[in-house]
């Protein structure tokens, strides 16, 4: 197999099977081929106006090729966090066990003000379980996770329907791995990622 570019500069194909040159040129009107490679002379090129933006638009697509090493070192692309954004990486996960929403995972993150349970989206709430009315609209519970530590606590905030175990929770309560957790109606069971030598 010699696969080979066809004159145009447009496609590759087999020279060993197609001896009369490329296939795919063969039956295309000339005035055609002439405009799809003035078009391909054109990759790459960035100018002119908005205007000229909006003409190219309304002009059809741009068909083209390159080489991967173009690219080579190069930047393709990136994500930028948005504005007020600030990552925080996951330590472990809350696993609902009971309830309506029995079966979906809860990322808790480490995170400087902490990760706030409640039944609605909203500030400084990381953790939104919808869907149990027993859950408090606003700051239910927290779990606090401390770096430096590498442990983990459970925060009883405006609900006094927060347990570990059978254990209510009064002010605060260490958690430990795959701790049963009841909040409202549903459970949840606890399970670290960040224990041990494991830690960011």
């Amino acid at each position: 197999m010699a696969m080979i570019r066809c004159k145009e500069n447009l496609h590759f194909y087999d020279a060993d099977k197609n001896k009369d040159g490329c296939p795919y040129c063969r039956n295309i009107d000339d005035n055609v081929t002439e405009e799809l490679a003035h078009t391909v002379s054109d990759i790459g090129k960035t100018q002119g106006s908005p205007a000229d933006y909006q003409d190219r638009a309304n002009s059809g697509p741009t068909i083209g090729d390159y080489e991967p090493s173009d690219f080579e070192g190069a930047t393709i692309g990136y994500y930028q966090t948005p504005e007020g954004e600030n990552f925080a990486p996951i330590v472990g996960w809350l696993v609902c066990t009971e309830g309506p929403n029995k079966g979906r995972d809860y990322k808790i993150c480490a995170r400087a003000n902490s990760n706030f349970i409640s039944r609605v989206p909203g500030k400084n709430i990381s953790i939104v379980i919808s869907g149990d009315d027993s859950i408090s609209r606003d700051q239910h519970a927290e779990i606090l996770y401390d770096q430096d530590d590498n442990t983990f606590s459970l925060i009883r905030k405006v609900s006094p329907a927060v347990k570990i175990g059978d254990k209510k929770v009064k002010v605060s309560e260490d958690l430990k791995a795959y701790d049963e957790i009841t909040l409202g109606t549903s459970k949840f069971r606890f399970v670290p990622y960040c224990t041990g030598d494991i830690k960011w």
